[in-house]
């Protein structure tokens, strides 16, 4: 939900191109494999005009003010690997609340003090036909096939993708299942055209201090620097 450095939210997995790990904060456990059987399929936002939100942390904030002016749209995204684009993306969140969550979580493990701060990008959304779209509802085969090979450079190629988050890779990928079991939704915008359907229209900071009820155990996110992935590495 992508070039300069910029972190979208999302994949663990051996590409030499991509540095991914997988967060692992304890605020939300669960030893045993996530159960997605009682899961409802998400909804689809494309179709129509919505906000979305993005949150910006870590090596991203260096870019905040080049990438995302009130009033006009996004400039650039990162070219790394994710869940769902190989070339990369601009990735987002519907829900507000998730959005912080994942600001605040990220921004909780930061040693820099200068990256316990974090952005609250909120964009409108307007739909155009001329652009490829693809939409999974729910963790299928297609799905994890699609998200997997995104990570190995292979697979189709859409402007804006919508679907649940992943946890895990290869034969052991599924959706993450949040506290209240449910998948939790991202959307991926892919190139200039996709990213020209994004207008911001407010950009709001924040700190690590706000309430969070749990963090995204093993989600798969995207990290662009090495010195962010050695901090992570000290919260597995």
């Amino acid at each position: 939900m992508t070039s300069s450095p910029v972190i979208s939210t999302m994949k663990f997995g051996a590409v030499a191109s991509t540095l991914l790990i997988t967060l692992s904060f304890g605020l939300y456990a669960a030893a045993s494999p996530l159960d997605t059987s009682l899961a409802a399929p998400l909804p689809s936002y494309l179709g129509s005009s919505n906000t979305f939100y993005r949150a910006v942390t870590g090596g991203e904030l260096s870019q905040v003010n080049a990438i995302y002016h009130v009033g006009a749209h996004p400039t650039k995204h990162t070219t790394e690997a994710g869940d769902f684009s190989y070339s990369g993306g601009l990735y987002v969140f519907k829900d507000i609340n998730e959005a912080k969550q994942w600001g605040t979580c990220w921004a909780k493990v930061q040693l820099d003090p200068a990256k316990k701060k974090w952005y609250l990008i909120t964009m409108t959304y307007t739909p155009n036909s001329r652009l490829t779209t693809k939409t999974f509802k729910d963790q299928t085969a297609e799905w994890k096939t699609f998200v997997n090979g995104n990570y190995v450079k292979q697979g189709p190629h859409y402007d804006i993708i919508e679907g649940p988050i992943s946890v895990g890779n290869g034969d052991r990928l599924q959706a993450y299942i949040n506290g209240d079991q449910k998948m939790v939704w991202q959307g991926a915008f892919v190139g200039q055209n996709a990213l020209a359907t994004l207008l911001v229209t407010a950009v709001t900071l924040y700190d690590d201090s706000w309430s969070v009820r749990e963090c995204c155990r093993n989600c798969n996110i995207q990290l662009v620097d090495q010195s962010a992935a050695n901090q992570w590495a000290l919260f597995q």
